[in-house]
C-alpha cells in the first residue's frame, strides 16, 4: 500500500503497470525515494525482487525549475525481469555545470550516461 504523505512511488508503479511484459520505461524521482522507510521499503523490495528496476541513475541537485533537491531516474525493463541478476547505477550528481540558477549537465556528462546504457558496436 502507498504511503499516504508520499505519492512519489504512485508514478513509478503506474508506469510499471502500464508497461507490456516486454516494455521499459523511466521515472524521474526524488533522490530520497531510494532510501525512505517504511511502506517505500517494502516497494522498492518487491520492485527488486520481480527485476523490474534495471537501473539507477543519480543526477545533481538543483537540475529542474521548482525544486534544489537532488534527482535519480529509476529505469524499469520488464524484459527478462526474473533473470535479471543486478541493477546498473550510475552516479552522474558530480557531472554538471553552474549555469545562473540552475545546475545543467553538460553534453560529455549526458554523453557518459547514454554511452553506458547503449554502448556502441564501435570497438568490434
Amino acid at each position: 500500500m502507498l504511503p499516504a504523505k508520499q505519492g512519489d512511488y504512485a508514478y513509478l508503479l503506474h508506469i510499471v503497470r502500464s508497461l507490456k511484459a516486454t516494455g521499459t520505461g523511466a521515472c524521474i524521482l526524488p533522490h530520497g525515494v531510494l532510501f525512505r522507510g517504511n511502506a517505500e521499503t517494502e516497494i522498492r523490495r518487491n520492485l527488486v525482487r520481480r527485476g523490474y528496476i534495471a537501473g539507477l541513475i543519480g543526477l545533481p541537485a538543483n537540475l529542474f525549475y521548482g525544486t534544489g533537491i537532488p534527482t535519480c531516474i529509476i529505469v524499469v525493463d520488464k524484459k527478462d525481469a526474473q533473470a535479471r541478476k543486478g541493477i546498473f547505477m550510475i552516479d552522474a550528481s558530480g557531472g554538471f555545470m553552474k549555469d545562473d540558477l540552475k545546475n545543467r549537465l553538460r553534453a560529455d556528462d549526458i554523453h557518459k550516461i547514454v554511452d553506458y546504457l547503449c554502448p556502441s558496436d564501435k570497438a568490434a
